[in-house]
């Protein structure tokens, strides 16, 4: 039980802190790659507005398992511990963590290439 709440509560802190800076920090059009410019001015890699979709995609899966493990939890005194369901949304909420962590990190290597 406290592996659980640990689990939980170190999925829940990687995700509040600097990570979604980098998401809201970049609003402008060479970001998303859909300004009016030359060819040659275009910013080369994904487009930042992809990645940030992804990303919270990712994200907002994770956070979804991770509430329903929660639920589980709260629940197990009256329904039994269901351990092989509670394993299965763990396993799937860090391996989306994982894809939103490295979705974020192409963000970040774009962002870095984004002309100011």
């Amino acid at each position: 039980m406290k592996k659980i709440i640990l689990i939980t509560a170190l999925m829940t802190a990687l995700f509040t802190g600097q990570l979604l800076a980098f998401v809201y920090a970049n609003h402008s059009c060479l970001a998303y790659n859909d300004c009016d410019l030359p060819e040659g001015d275009r910013v080369v890699g994904p487009p930042i507005g992809g990645l940030i979709i992804d990303g919270a995609g990712y994200f907002l899966k994770s956070h979804a398992q991770v509430l329903m493990l929660l639920n589980k939890v709260e629940l197990s005194e009256l329904h039994g511990m269901d351990y092989a369901g509670m394993q299965a949304l763990v396993k799937d909420a860090l391996e989306n963590m994982e894809k939103a962590g490295e979705t974020y990190q192409s963000l970040i290597a774009a962002a870095k290439q984004t002309p100011l």
